[in-house]
């Protein structure tokens, strides 16, 4: 892009920062001529890329077939409501080392922390923000959603962000650490949001502050820089010595309107498909692509030759012609016909390659796997048959559905529990595990597409061994001490969902075995003390 012009007056630091983020926005320039492709033909909601402010304006110029939208919508629906559906829970939370996890107080506590997360999710705007995620994230390939804590509404709020205005960097990792959001703000909230600043003075002058009140509605570009603090000063808890420096710009006038800071890193970005020497992601768009512009082709010349046709006709009666319907056109010559051009399409042909075509991009975004419980009857298969053939697809789906979950879900719901927690609406901790050191919160997803996924991996990797296993346990009896039974029961009921409250703890399992053994010997002994009194006198 052009280089930016700095202003006479600008603070040094606020060049240093607009000249860092035309560098982010140079570094996306090669990526953006398919992104652009792909909001014209794929997604036409973010159809906008080189506007600031086109609202309300038409964006399906170059769509004459939604196939793939269709397609689109239900992935990003089928993976919303297969992997994070708002009506069930979808994960639980465990303690790292494990042991941590057969002490009941600390399973129930993690369940309450669960709930409590479950709780704020629904209250909040994350359902509605999450499906956006991932229709970007299928689309574009690049997804980015910021999380912030709303003490009003007691809970986090959630954006997914249009990828036009998302600029990202990575660090020495591969983790995206820097974010820069470049987007449009009315005066009016620029007034609310910056308030305290531009009261305090020596943010905008007073000239701009009143430009800004005669003007509410009008749309300005603000620029929004999240990045790793390193000149700070770890002992002072201020907001200029947070970890993440927080700072916004208004681009046009290059002042500078905030510099605060925040604990964590905001922002979940999650790219579908990503290459190692790459910083955007790619998808399932990007391959789809060339079908869905020849599926676009395909249907523009169907549509052409359904349409009337011309027609060859003698040049004098040119003002006696009716081709209307049911128009009526006298003849001066039988043999002098009007006869309609024809085109060189076979329609049949090109509805099946346009069929064909459908499949394909129906297979780019796992159409099929979403809709295969809907199709049982269809598919001529039972209920169990196509749960182990969706454990297969869901195993072939296993790269996507990691990045889903590593680089969006795990971040979103760690912001959340850390948020809540610093607001004080998580419960507390059991003071046992205060004093724990070296504790980590892991998160064990448990939806539909996570449940298909452990049962074809795990649960039916188990089942098989033991199958194996179970000729040699018949032959010697002895070797069925190998197996910790109660240890294998307890892996599948904690890796199936079963509620932890409801899973005793080694201390509750070895007083119930201890009572059993008790009750078994006072059975036998009053067996044998009435066997006694029945034997016959001698």
């Amino acid at each position: 892009m052009p280089k930016r012009l700095i202003k006479d007056g600008t603070d040094k630091k606020v060049s240093a920062w607009l000249e860092d983020h035309d560098q982010l926005v140079d570094k996306r320039l090669p990526y953006e001529p398919t992104m652009i492709e792909i909001a014209q033909f794929i997604q036409p909601r973010i159809n906008n890329f080189r506007s600031d402010s086109d609202q309300g304006k038409k964006r399906t110029q170059n769509i004459l077939d939604s196939s793939v939208q269709l397609a689109l919508r239900r992935a990003s629906e089928g993976y919303q409501s297969y992997m994070f559906p708002r009506s069930t829970p979808w994960f639980e939370l465990e303690l790292y080392p494990l042991e941590l996890m057969q002490q009941q107080e600390n399973a129930i506590w993690m369940k309450k922390v669960r709930d409590s997360s479950l709780d704020e999710l629904a209250r909040s705007d994350f359902y509605q923000e999450g499906g956006a995620v991932i229709d970007n994230g299928l689309g574009i390939g690049t997804s980015a959603c910021y999380v912030e804590d709303s003490p009003q509404e007691r809970c986090s709020q959630y954006l997914a962000m249009h990828p036009k205005e998302v600029y990202i960097a990575r660090n020495r990792f591969g983790v995206v650490d820097t974010l820069h959001r470049r987007f449009m703000m009315t005066g009016r909230t620029i007034l609310d949001k910056f308030d305290q600043e531009l009261k305090g003075g020596g943010v905008l002058s007073r000239k701009e502050v009143e430009e800004l009140e005669k003007n509410l509605h009008r749309e300005q570009p603000i620029i929004h820089i999240t990045k790793p603090r390193t000149d700070r000063d770890a002992k002072n808890i201020g907001p200029k010595d947070l970890p993440w420096a927080s700072i916004y710009l208004q681009e046009d006038n290059q002042k500078l309107l905030r510099e605060s800071g925040y604990q964590d890193f905001p922002f979940a970005v999650w790219c579908c498909l990503l290459n190692t020497d790459e910083d955007y992601g790619r998808s399932p768009s990007w391959d789809a692509l060339p079908d869905v512009k020849r599926l676009q082709k395909i249907v523009r010349n169907i549509l052409r030759a359904t349409e009337p046709p011309p027609y060859f006709y003698p040049q004098e009666m040119d003002a006696e012609l009716d081709l209307r319907p049911e128009g009526r056109n006298p003849y001066r010559d039988f043999q002098r016909k009007i006869e309609p051009i024809q085109l060189q399409l076979n329609v049949q042909h090109a509805t099946m390659v346009a069929d064909q075509i459908r499949r394909v991009i129906d297979d780019h975004y796992d159409v099929p796997f979403f809709l295969m419980f809907s199709m049982r009857e269809k598919l001529q298969k039972t209920a169990t048959e196509v749960v182990e053939i969706a454990g297969e697809r869901a195993a072939l789906m296993g790269t996507k559905v990691g990045r889903i979950e590593s680089d969006f879900l795990d971040k979103a719901i760690n912001l959340t529990i850390r948020n809540s927690a610093r607001a004080g609406r998580m419960p507390p901790p059991p003071t046992a595990l205060r004093q724990q050191k070296d504790v980590e919160l892991r998160i064990n997803y448990i939806g539909p597409l996570a449940t298909l996924q452990k049962r074809y991996h795990g649960q039916q990797n188990m089942t098989m061994t033991l199958a194996q296993a179970a000729p040699f346990m018949e032959v010697w009896p002895e070797s069925r001490d190998v197996v910790n039974a109660t240890g294998a029961v307890r892996t599948i009921m904690t890796k199936g969902g079963f509620p932890p409250e409801n899973i005793h703890d080694e201390k509750q399992i070895r007083e119930i075995r201890e009572k059993r053994t008790a009750e078994e010997q006072a059975v036998k002994a009053m067996l044998a003390m009435q066997a006694v009194g029945k034997r016959p006198r001698a």
